[in-house]
């Protein structure tokens, strides 16, 4: 379950726009591996919060790693 008052610390602590925290506190909650965005200032506030990748390096990713379970 989402914490609205994760999502508003991580607001506070690493500056991270009402959005980009929701969708943080969303993707821990979850126990997501991976957070897939293009949004380089997310990406580099949120560092060592979760794995974050854009589209393209988790489709790269994605294809490596299927090609070993084939």
């Amino acid at each position: 379950m989402i914490s609205l008052i994760d999502a508003f610390s991580f607001q506070l602590n690493l500056g991270t726009d009402p959005y980009d925290s929701v969708a943080l506190a969303s993707a821990l909650a979850a126990r997501c591996d991976v957070l897939i965005t293009r949004d380089d200032d997310f990406r580099k506030k949120a560092k060592g919060q979760i794995t974050m990748m854009t589209p393209e390096e988790f489709l790269e990713w994605f294809s490596k790693s299927d090609e070993h379970e084939g």
